[in-house]
């Protein structure tokens, strides 16, 4: 358990550093107060949903279910990460 643990703080620890250097990088220089406001509030009531969806449906389908649906939709917002967010071409 401990071992798990290691590697998630690993992962965390190298994911939300990139996370908010994107939103920096999208972000307006001038508006990145803001932007790191939204980004927060976005994350904090996307977590409270997905959490209330991911408990009804382990209760009424059980936990294959319910990761099966995690794991789905974890795969479709990369696909429309790259779909939508473009990298900024140099000037």
């Amino acid at each position: 358990m401990l071992a798990w643990f290691l590697v998630y703080g690993l992962y965390f620890g190298f994911a939300e550093g990139t996370e908010k250097a994107l939103v920096a990088d999208l972000a307006p220089a001038d508006r990145l107060g803001f932007a790191f406001g939204v980004y927060n509030a976005v994350q904090g009531l996307g977590t409270l949903a997905a959490s209330v969806m991911f408990g009804l449906i382990w209760k009424a389908y059980g936990a294959g279910a319910a990761f099966g649906v995690g794991g789905a939709l974890a795969l479709a917002a990369t696909a429309l990460l790259f779909v939508f967010v473009r990298p900024r071409r140099p000037v």
